[in-house]
């Protein structure tokens, strides 16, 4: 194996493996089916995870409960070796809104932003490997209060984050033929916290907006250097049963990530290497009680290469009466693939495909 030929497969793993980040965006059945789109109108209380400031369109007391079941395949083929490695993880999310006043509203929110489940294959050969096999998973649990006001036809909000952050790392450290398996795991907490504002100047037109900010926090083991985040939300209704919507956001990856202190990361699984654009668009028709909805949304790879990940999303929701919905929704990923070819001889290759099915209940008290 040529020394140039060494030098691009960590090039490889971190564009394909890396991919959006480490951001989740499936914060409800109703953000998944709608691509995340839906921040400037309030369907459920789970807009508290796209714009807090739009739970002023939620007029009585309500929760969402929902979870997700995430599933991830990765294939590789590295010099003829090929590897296959699946993971499914359920994920829930739970979210309450309540009008305090005329103009005041508060909610809370209790869902991940950041997850991932990453695997790599050995590299080398099984003597003495140049890369030993690797398993990361870092997860952070967002609990999140907020205090919204409205005034007229703005309204804008104030949310406090508090990250439980747990995290594992495994290796496979095969030397000499012998098989020595190595596993660290712990937790630690961090404080972050978001601006949001939404404007309905008239009953079929909404916009909001929603910072991020950044978070750093960590423990000898594992140190979460986490992205700010500006997103913008637009939601149209051509007729009272249609809705279009829309959202535009960048994340500053660029730098940010998670650190091992057993972990180099050669590969550059962890950490962004530039600022990651997500655009997202959405619709939703309502039929009698039925709701039905689809979204796509592009997400720019954190990587030196490049390139978008698509998602493509379906769902419904179905009324029972004044007080329960049941919501279902379907995401399919498709992930850059990542090749590397000498002439015509391909030496490397990495494709990654997500699948996900969410389910929520969402009950009003009045």
């Amino acid at each position: 194996m040529s020394r140039p030929i060494i030098s691009l497969i960590p090039l490889f793993f971190s564009s394909s493996i890396f991919a959006t980040g480490l951001s989740f965006s499936e914060s409800s059945a109703t953000n998944t089916a709608l691509a995340s789109a839906n921040g400037a109108i309030a369907l459920d209380a789970s807009v508290l995870a796209l714009a807090p400031s739009s739970i002023t369109q939620l007029e009585s007391k309500e929760f969402t409960a929902a979870i997700t079941q995430y599933s991830v395949t990765s294939d590789y083929e590295i010099f003829g070796k090929v590897s296959e490695y699946k993971k499914k993880h359920p994920i829930p999310s739970f979210f309450i809104s309540s009008p305090l006043s005329h103009n005041f509203y508060a909610g809370f929110g209790l869902y991940s932003r950041i997850a991932a489940d990453i695997s790599v294959p050995a590299i080398g050969s099984s003597f003495l490997p140049l890369f030993y096999e690797t398993r990361v998973s870092p997860i952070v649990l967002s609990a999140v209060p907020t205090l919204a006001y409205r005034w007229g036809t703005l309204s804008i909000a104030a949310s406090v984050e508090y990250m439980h952050a747990e995290y594992e790392l495994e290796q496979n450290r095969r030397q000499f033929g012998r098989d020595k398996h190595s596993r660290w795991e712990g937790n630690d907490n961090g404080w972050a916290g978001a601006l949001s504002l939404t404007w309905k100047p008239r009953s079929d037109l909404s916009f909001a907006v929603k910072h991020q900010y950044g978070s750093n926090f960590g423990d000898h083991q594992a140190n979460f250097d986490l992205p700010a985040q500006t997103s913008l939300y637009f939601s149209l209704l051509p007729t009272e049963a249609w809705t279009i919507s829309a959202s535009v956001s960048e994340t500053m990856w660029e730098g940010k990530g998670i650190y091992y202190s057993e972990y180099k990361d050669p590969f550059g699984l962890l950490v962004g290497e530039r600022n990651s654009k997500r655009v997202a668009l959405s619709s939703s028709y309502q039929w009698g009680n039925w709701l039905f909805m689809a979204g796509y949304s592009e997400d720019e790879v954190v990587d030196s290469l490049g390139g978008k990940d698509k998602r493509y999303r379906l769902g419904t929701s179905y009324k029972f009466n004044n007080k329960w919905t049941v919501t279902g929704a379907w995401l399919q990923e498709h992930y850059v693939p990542k090749e590397y070819y000498t002439g015509s001889t391909r030496l490397v290759s990495v494709k990654n495909n997500g699948t996900a099915i969410s389910v929520a209940i969402n009950y009003k008290f009045s």
